[in-house]
C-alpha cells in the first residue's frame, strides 16, 4: 500500500502548531522554576545547574522564535513543524545531558512533540523524525559514555525511549490518516451537499407552481418566485401566512386538524386569479413544518380544457373519417336522382336541400380532417395584399355568397409574410362570412400594418352590433355559436389554422363592431 501524503497548512494544523508551542513554553518555564526553587536538585540524582540553565534559556529563546513564526504562519506548517521538533530533540538531549543521562526520566518529552509532529506530517517524514531523535538520544549516552563503559541500564532505557518514539509515530500517523480523509469525505460530501441544494433552488425558484414553507407558527420560512408572484410578497423574513394569505391560513389550519376533503380554489387579496393549494408535512412531530404547494386554478382548467379539446379532436377526426364515405354516397344518390326528369318542382326543393346541406357538412369534414393532418412543410413568402385580393375573388365567385361589401385597404409599401395562402383564404372565408352573417349590410373593412416589434398585422372588422362580453372569451372555442344555423366550428379552425402557420388569431375589444387581428410571427426580409 503506497504511504498517504497529507496536506499540511490546514487550520488544524496551526492551531497543533499553536498548542505545541503554548506547551512548549509551558515546561520550559517549568524546569526554570525548579532550578531556581531547588526542586530540581532534590528530583535528579546529578544536576549541572549551569549548563541546565544555559540550556533551559537557550530552549525559551528558540520557542519564543518559533511561537511568532507561528502567529505569523509563515514559513508553512510542514516546514515549521520540522524545525521545531529539531529544535525540541536537541533541546531535550541537551537536558538530559545536564540531568546525568536517560536515567532522569526527561527523555520522555520528547513523546509530546513527536505525536503533534506524525499529526501534522507525513508518515515517512515523521518516522525520519522519530529517526532523528531516538539517534540523537543514542548519540547523547554514547558522548555521556565517551572514555569509559556503556551501562546496559541506560543504553536499555535509550532503546525503549527510541521504541516509544515509533509507536507514537505510527498510532498517532494513523489516526491522522483516518481524520484527513474523514475529513476528505466531509468536504467531498459538503460540496455534492451545497452543489444538490443549489441545483433543487434552482430548480424550484424556475417552477410554475408556488412552493411555501411554513413553519408551525405559520411564518414563511421559504417562497419561490411563483409563490412570491401569488402571493405577494416579495421576502419571507417576518411574513406570516395568516397577515399575507387570510383564506389560504384557513385552509391549512382546516388540514392540519385532520380534514380530508380537498381544497378548492382559493383567493389571494390583490392577485386576479385563484389558486389550488396542495398540503405535505415536512418531518414528524406536532412542530413540524408545512410544504404548501400552490397551482393556478386558470392553468389548471386550462390544461384540462386543452386535454378534452385533444380528446375531441381525436374523436371529431374519427367521425369526420367516418362519415365522408357514406356522405359521398348520399350525394352522388342526389345528384343522379335529380337528373330525373319526372320530379315535381317540390321534390327540386328537396333535393335542393339534400345537396346544399350535403355539401355543407362535406366542406366541415374536410376542415375536420385537414386540421388533424400534421404540416410540417415550410411555409412559402406571400404578398399579403395580393392574397387577400385572391381570396376575396375566391369569396366571390362562391354561389352562397350574400352581397356584403368588403373593402380592402391596401398598404402603400407591399407586405411579405411567410403563410400558407389557401390557410389564409380559409381563414378570411370564415371571417367574412362571420360578419354577413352577424352584420347583414355592414361594411367589412381589411386593415393591415406593423407593430412595434416589426410584426405584420391583418385586422378584420365591422361596424354591426360586436360580440356579447360574456361570450367573447369563449368564441374561440370549437361547437360555440350564437347563431341557430352555425356549428361553432368556424373561429375554432380559423385559431387553428393560423397557429399552424405560427400566426396568432385575436379578438380586439372595441366600442362597436367586431375586429378581429392576424398577427403574423415574423416578417421575411
Amino acid at each position: 500500500m503506497p504511504p498517504v501524503i497529507l496536506r499540511s497548512g490546514g487550520i488544524e494544523d496551526w492551531r497543533a502548531l499553536r498548542a505545541l508551542t503554548l506547551y512548549r513554553l509551558v515546561l520550559i518555564g517549568a524546569l526554570l522554576g525548579s532550578l531556581e526553587f531547588g526542586i530540581s536538585l532534590q528530583v535528579f540524582e546529578q544536576v549541572d545547574a549551569a549548563l541546565f540553565r544555559q540550556v533551559s534559556q537557550a530552549y525559551a529563546i528558540a520557542a519564543l522564535l518559533m511561537l511568532a513564526a507561528v502567529l505569523y504562519r509563515t514559513p508553512r506548517s510542514s516546514l515549521q513543524m520540522g524545525v521545531q521538533f529539531v529544535v525540541d530533540a536537541l533541546g531535550v538531549a541537551a537536558l538530559v545531558y545536564a540531568t546525568g543521562g536517560i536515567q532522569s526520566g526527561l527523555g520522555i518529552l520528547l513523546i509530546t512533540p513527536m505525536i503533534v509532529a506524525a499529526l501534522i506530517l507525513s508518515p515517512r517524514m515523521a518516522l525520519v523524525c522519530a529517526s532523528f531523535g531516538s539517534l540523537l538520544m543514542f548519540g547523547e549516552e554514547f558522548y555521556r559514555h565517551m572514555g569509559r563503559p556503556l551501562s546496559t541500564p541506560d543504553i536499555t532505557s535509550t532503546g525503549v525511549l527510541g521504541l516509544m518514539l515509533f509507536a507514537s509515530t505510527a498510532a498517532a500517523s494513523t489516526v491522522a490518516a483516518r481524520a484527513r480523509r474523514s475529513e476528505e469525505k466531509a468536504v467531498q460530501a459538503g460540496t455534492e451537499l451545497a452543489d444538490l441544494s443549489q441545483l433543487n433552488e434552482s430548480i424550484i425558484g424556475t417552477m410554475q407552481t408556488g412552493v411555501v414553507v411554513v413553519d408551525a407558527d405559520g411564518t414563511l420560512r421559504l417562497a419561490n418566485q411563483a409563490a412570491r408572484h401569488f402571493l405577494g410578497t416579495p421576502t419571507t423574513d417576518q411574513h406570516t401566512l395568516h397577515r399575507v394569505a387570510p383564506a389560504l391560513a384557513q385552509a391549512w389550519q382546516v388540514w392540519r386538524g385532520g380534514s380530508a376533503l380537498a381544497q378548492g380554489p382559493i383567493a389571494i387579496p390583490g392577485h386576479d386569479r385563484e389558486v389550488v393549494p396542495r398540503f405535505s408535512p415536512l418531518g414528524q412531530g406536532p412542530r413540524r413544518a408545512t410544504l404548501i404547494l400552490l397551482d393556478d386554478a386558470w392553468q389548471l382548467q386550462e390544461q384540462a380544457r386543452q386535454l378534452k379539446l385533444a380528446a375531441l379532436g381525436r374523436l371529431s377526426a374519427g367521425i369526420a373519417h367516418e362519415i365522408r364515405n357514406p356522405l359521398s354516397a348520399i350525394t352522388q344518390a342526389g345528384q343522379l336522382l335529380a337528373e330525373d326528369a319526372r320530379l315535381a318542382p317540390d321534390q327540386h326543393k328537396l333535393l335542393d336541400m339534400i345537396q346544399r346541406h350535403g355539401a355543407r357538412i362535406d366542406r366541415i369534414v374536410r376542415d375536420v380532417l385537414d386540421l388533424a393532418r400534421p404540416h410540417d412543410h415550410a411555409l412559402p413568402v406571400i404578398d399579403l395584399d395580393r392574397s387577400v385580393e385572391q381570396a376575396l375573388v375566391a369569396y366571390r365567385e362562391q354561389p352562397q355568397t350574400t352581397e356584403q361589401t368588403i373593402q380592402l385597404h391596401p398598404a402603400r409599401v407591399p407586405r411579405q409574410v411567410r403563410c400558407d395562402p389557401a390557410h389564409l383564404q380559409q381563414v378570411l372565408h370564415n371571417l367574412w362570412e362571420n360578419a354577413a352573417e352577424h352584420a347583414p349590410g355592414q361594411p367589412v373593412d381589411v386593415l393591415s400594418g406593423r407593430d412595434n416589434r416589426g410584426n405584420t398585422w391583418l385586422d378584420i372588422c365591422d361596424s354591426g352590433p360586436g360580440i356579447d362580453r360574456a361570450m367573447r372569451e369563449r368564441i374561440f372555442e370549437p361547437f360555440v355559436t350564437t347563431s341557430p344555423r352555425g356549428i361553432g366550428l368556424g373561429l375554432y379552425l380559423s385559431r387553428e389554422l393560423c397557429e399552424l402557420n405560427q400566426a396568432q388569431l385575436r379578438y380586439l375589444d372595441q366600442p362597436r363592431g367586431t375586429r378581429f387581428r392576424i398577427r403574423f410571427a415574423s416578417t421575411p426580409p
